[in-house]
């Protein structure tokens, strides 16, 4: 298939153009090998409709016409073209990518393009992270029975109905202990650990060392019936990455909380990015 003329080009810069049919000197029409080899580049890869971009990106239809539609290669099926290659479906049985369907739609996008695109055009960034401390231990056995004693502790001062200014000095008591356990770069890690009401950690550019999710998240997606607060906390909390595409639309991963250091195990807390790299290289 060779690209459209270049008269169109300028409107439609990544047009895949597809040959009108004509006669040869035998009296042959090309109709038949023109929708073969369409069939073949939509079941190889030509396959991806506007309608599934929007579900990927949780997006408006206007939104991918917009910042999609001429930066990703395609092919236009007009009425005609299209049922003439839906009668050869019927016939042959040519759609393998999604079997017994037929085609439906105007624009069918290059998937391997699109995903191409999605991630040349897309900025990661994160402020916080979580850590194990256990790490920074020079103990972290000790460190391991003083978060089970904590915890024991606590649930029994809760049953024997504690106020919050007894739980509050268990509290302090433990985090003292903590410290006491870590190492240098431990206690650098605890002096700077977030306060979720505040969110004032840098944020720090990390494409090239992120992948795309398997499955975006917005916020209102996140929201429900909570507060817009307590979800930007969740976020902050957990080190959430957070995606701008094409600087305009921002996502998260939907799985960003499983994909967070487990508290189950040892004793984490959510530090600044920038303080983590900086740990790291001390």
């Amino acid at each position: 298939m060779e690209k459209k003329s270049r008269s169109r080009e300028k409107d439609e810069p990544n047009l895949v153009w597809i040959d009108k049919p004509s006669i040869n000197k035998e009296n042959k029409s090309s109709a038949y090998e023109i929708g073969m080899n369409t069939w073949n580049m939509y079941n190889e890869d030509f396959n991806l409709t506007v309608r599934e971009m929007c579900d990927i990106l949780l997006c408006e239809r206007k939104w991918v016409l917009n910042n999609i539609k001429d930066n990703v290669k395609h092919i236009f099926l007009n009425n005609n073209f299209r049922l003439f290659l839906n009668n050869l479906e019927k016939q042959n049985n040519l759609n393998r990518f999604d079997r017994g369907s037929y085609l439906k739609d105007y624009y069918y996008f290059s998937r391997e393009d699109f995903f191409t695109w999605l991630k040349k055009n897309t900025k990661i960034s994160r402020q916080a992270i979580r850590v194990n401390i256990d790490k920074f231990s020079e103990t972290p056995n000790e460190l391991k029975e003083l978060k089970k004693a904590y915890y024991i502790q606590k649930d029994e001062f809760t049953k024997k109905g504690a106020n919050e200014k007894v739980l509050a000095a268990l509290k302090i008591k433990f985090k003292l202990d903590i410290y006491s356990l870590a190492n240098r770069v431990g206690k650098l890690l605890l002096d700077n650990e977030v306060k979720l009401t505040k969110r004032e950690a840098i944020a720090i550019d990390v494409t090239r060392h992120e992948r795309l999710p398997e499955e975006f998240t917005t916020i209102k997606a996140l929201k429900g019936d909570k507060s817009l607060e307590l979800v930007y906390r969740s976020l902050y909390y957990y080190g959430a990455l957070k995606y701008t595409i094409a600087d305009s639309l921002v996502r998260y991963d939907t799985n960003y909380i499983e994909k967070s250091l487990s508290t189950s195990v040892g004793y984490a807390i959510t530090v600044p990015y920038e303080i983590y790299l900086l740990s790291n290289k001390g």
